[in-house]
Parts: structure tokens; sequence; C-alpha cells
């Protein structure tokens, strides 16, 4: 990758640690995050993908790092989690499993601490069973679904209580006051069962000295009955409120342009710039998103690339969401519908934005109401950051009270909620998007937002039991009401491994070279001890094309179930 490529890389996790650091963006509303994870308490970093919170947790990492007089820092990320979803309805202790792996992740840390840090901590780690070795094996076993016996003893021996001393002797051992717990990509939403464990090993970690902080998804991230968010965690926001102050949002866009993409103004016009900034809807990780396809793309106007790139980003914003189905099947009919009420939100407020010559308005009211199953099709899109959702609502009388919102910006651009007439003048687009907000917010209730029809079809989509084929009464029903029969909901991480190769985006050589190496499914690549080798045995295919297509099913996995 050079250099210009690795400036439009995506994702913090994929840069070198020296490029995360000097393409940081530091103003206030950051500073707070930092202070936030650097400093004690349990937090949660809460935001959806993209909005930078892998970015602010290595941050915190190596800042503490390079600082004897900070905390200690252990950094650990959960992203693989999914490999370890099938155990749910294969092994008896699957839980269990899961457990000793978060345990057995940040024990690993601690190895990663010494040796970033230059401290020997063989004194702590005596033991054999707590060896870089041997947990990067069970690790490793863990993710594939296998469980071997003389894992047996680490299983046992690897508690909380037991992590907590470590630390507490790593402490001792560096000097430093206390110790911080970066726990990123902890939103463990395809796994319910996991996802309550982990939040109570969260908790227990959490001591005078040890302060654990943790990445979350907005909307449907569940903690479980002994986590009480508030009172356990404090609340740190990761997604900036782009329609709040819209001035301050540009200027920290500019920045995060100065420092890291500055070469864009020379191959782009400043207006159509402005309008990406605000077209990412406070998410960096689209803005370079939106960048990079607008220099690549081989459109002859400025018009038919800005058009191409607004359509193509938010129709892969629709198609992601709306992947939410197949990993979570049981909602598939609450996702879909929940588009159609997005949609119906974007409709509104360009109309209302059109008929205002004067003020713009991209904030709905929707009146708070009993339906359960509205809030969780509002929480799949605030998680999704197709709807950004204030924190406090608005009273209008009595027993009328109002949640506010925002849509994704890009969605209003598209439907030409910010044009007038049939040119495209991006400095009256520009205009129109930096108006005032008018005074009210637009208010509406939510059955003039949905069909008599969507709201009728607004349940679980939950599968028979496969004995009697009796309908299920409850999402998390274990055994069938009618026979008895035990019920499982079908496997994220299996269906993702059913997926035909062709959905993985590959040159013709690539492609070919995939057939030819008999791979059809994305499981293919998993059932083989080493790909990397099927795929050389290809004419054409050395070390770095067959690495170049693993990288990308590897990608996709990550993508579909993250």
């Amino acid at each position: 990758m050079d250099f210009e490529q690795k400036q439009l890389e995506e994702r913090s996790d994929y840069l070198e640690n020296n490029l995360v650091e000097e393409w940081y963006v530091d103003n206030e509303y950051f500073q707070n995050i930092q202070k936030k994870l650097k400093g004690t308490g349990a937090k949660l970093l809460v935001g959806p993908r993209g909005t930078g919170k892998t970015h602010q947790m290595l941050i915190a990492h190596m800042s503490c790092l390079k600082n004897n007089e900070k905390p200690v820092s252990l950094y650990v990320s959960f992203n693989r989690y999914y490999h370890l979803e099938p155990l749910i309805s294969r092994a008896p202790n699957a839980i269990r499993i899961f457990h000793t792996w978060v345990l057995a992740k940040i024990v690993l840390a601690i190895h990663d601490f010494g040796f970033s840090s230059n401290t020997n901590i063989d004194s702590i780690l005596d033991k054999n069973w707590l060896s870089k070795e041997s947990l990067e094996t069970f690790i490793g076993q863990a993710e594939k679904g296998i469980f071997r016996f003389q894992d047996e003893k680490l299983l046992h021996e690897l508690n909380v209580s037991y992590v907590k001393t470590l630390i507490e002797e790593l402490i001792l051992l560096t000097g430093r006051p206390r110790a911080i717990l970066l726990l990123d990509d902890a939103a463990l939403t395809l796994t319910p069962e996991y996802l309550i464990e982990f939040f109570e090993i969260f908790i227990s970690l959490k001591s005078s000295n040890i302060s654990p902080k943790a990445s979350v998804y907005p909307g449907t991230t569940e903690y479980g009955t002994k986590f009480h968010l508030g009172h356990d965690a404090e609340k740190v926001e990761c997604w900036i409120n782009v329609s709040d102050d819209m001035k301050s949002y540009s200027e920290f866009m500019d920045q995060l342009i100065n420092k890291r993409l500055s070469f864009i103004k020379s191959n782009m016009d400043s207006d159509i710039i402005e309008i990406l900034k605000y077209a990412s809807f406070g998410i960096p990780r689209a803005f370079i998103f939106l960048v990079r396809s607008y220099i690549q793309s081989t459109k002859q106007t400025k018009q038919s690339k800005f058009n191409e790139v607004i359509d193509q980003h938010s129709d892969l914003i629709k198609a992601e969401y709306l992947s939410l189905k197949k990993k979570v099947p049981q909602f598939s009919n609450i996702i879909e519908i929940g588009y159609n009420f997005f949609q119906s939100i974007v409709d509104e407020l360009t109309e209302s934005t059109k008929n205002n010559e004067e003020t713009k308005n991209i904030i709905v009211g929707i009146e708070t109401h009993s339906n359960n199953m509205v809030e969780r099709m509002i929480q799949f899109l605030n998680e999704a950051g197709l709807l950004y959702k204030y924190s406090s609502t608005v009273s209008h009388g009595h027993d009328r009270e109002y949640s506010r919102y925002t849509p994704h910006i890009m969605f209003l651009i598209r439907s030409k909620a910010f044009t007038a007439g049939r040119g495209f003048d991006t400095q009256k687009i520009l205009e129109k998007l930096l108006s005032n907000e008018k005074k009210q917010p637009l208010r509406r209730k939510f059955d003039r937002l949905l069909s008599s029809e969507d709201i009728t079809n607004l349940k679980l989509d939950l599968p028979p039991c496969p004995s009697c084929g009796a309908i299920r009464i409850q999402e998390n029903q274990r055994f069938c009401h009618v026979c008895g029969s035990e019920l499982v909901i079908p496997s994220a991480f299996e269906s993702c491994m059913e997926l035909d190769v062709s959905i993985i985006p590959l040159t013709t050589l690539q492609s070919n070279a995939v057939k030819q190496a008999n791979f059809k499914k994305i499981k293919d690549f998993y059932s083989v001890q080493n790909p990397a080798s099927e795929l050389i045995k290809v004419k054409k295919i050395g070390g770095v094309r067959s690495q170049e297509i693993l990288n990308r099913v590897f990608s996709i996995v990550d993508e579909f179930l993250a």
C-alpha cells in the first residue's frame, strides 16, 4: 500500500501506530473522550461503525505506553467474538469457554504491555499455562470451535479474581498509579448470551484502581439485568452531532483534511468537499470513503461524479443496514419496515425543507409511544447510523412528549432536500444546507410515518419448531411450548460461512483463481489448513496475490458479522 492509499484507508486498525497518532484530530470534543478513557471509572464509548471508537482507544493506549506516570494500559479487541458463536448451540460449556477466552485475551494484553513498555513481567506470569504461546493457542482453538483436554486447567484456573490480581501486581511492578482496560469491539450484538456474560466480567474487573472501558454500538447493545448503564458505567458519546453546530463540525473536518487528506484540495472543488463533510454525517470513515470514491470516479463532470458518489454510498449504507436481516433473522420484519420508516422521515423532511425558503428542517420529533417493536425498529436504525437520536425528549403539552431524530444527511442530499430547481449549483446547495434550522422541528406520530399494514407486520419473524412446526411465542424461547423440543436460533456465523464466493469483490484474475482452487463458499477458505498454499498452486497467483484474496475474504466476514 503506497502512502496515498494509506491516507484513504478507512479503518484505524489497519494502520500503523505512527499514522494513527499522526492523523489524530485533537479538539475539545475528542479531548473529553481521551480524558474519560484515561481517567478513573468504568466507561462505555458509544457510536456506530466508523465514528472513530478504535482510533480513540488506540490514541489513549499509545499515550499511556509512552508515559510512565500514566496508567497501565491494556488494549484488547474482541472483533472475532463471532467465531465462538456456533459453540452456543454445540458445546454445553460455551459460556465458560467464552468467559476464559475474554480473560485470556486480557492476560495476553499484559504480555503485549510488557513488550511495548520494556517491562519484564516474568515474575507475574510465571505459570506455563499463562505463557504467551499457551494463551494464543487456546484463543486460536476457541475461535475455530475446537476444545482440547489440555485447556481444562486454563478454564478452571483463569477467573476474574486471578486476572485482577495479575493487573494489581502489574501496577505495583511498574510503579504506575492505576490501570485502564481498553476493551474494543465489545458490542457483541450477534450473541446476546455472550454479551451479557461479557458485561458481568466487565463489572467484576472494576475496582478502585482498575478502570474498564468498552466500545459499543448505540441502540441494540444488551447489557443484562445485572448491569445498569449510568450507575455501573458512564456513557461517552463518540458520534458527533452534525446538526448541533455545523460550523464547529466543518472546522473539525478541516483539521482531518489538513492532517491526512491535504492532497484533495487540488483534486476536488471546495464546495464539493464541504458538502461531502455533511454527507458523511459525523462519521470520519464515511468521509474518507466519499473522497476516495469521488477521486477515483471515471465520470466526466462534477455533477455526474457527485451524483455517482452519493448514490453509490447511500445504496451501500442501505444494503449494510438490510444485511442485518441475515445476521438476526428473527428481526427481519422489523428491519425491513424500519427502512420504510426511515425513508418516510427523509421524504417528510425533504418536503418541509423545500417549502421553506429561508430555513431548513432536518430534525423530526416523533411522539413517544407504547409499541415496543417501534422502539426496537428505531434502535436498529440508530445502530446502523441512519438515525441520530437526541438524548433528551421535548414536551408539547400534557402527555405529549417527542423524541427527536436527524436522519442521515446524505439521504436528504440525495432526495434533493437542499436543491432548488433543476440545475446543479453547489453554492446554493451549501447555502440551504447551512441555513438556520426551523424553530420547531417537524412533529409526527409514528403511525403517520408507517402504513397500517407495516404497523401490523411489525413483529418478530421467529422460525417455527423444527419438530412440530409450532410458531414460537417469544424471542428468547428455549423450548417449544407445544412439544417441548429444543429451539435454536440460526447461527449468523454459519449463515456467513454458507455465502457464495461470488459476493467477494475480486478482480477477474482473482475470481478465476478462487474457482480453480475449488473454493465455492466462504467456509471453504476456513476448512483447509492453509488456503494461501491452495491459491498459490493456480497459475499467475503468487504469495502477494493470494494474500490479497484472503484479505478480501476475511474483510467480507468481518463486515458481515461486525
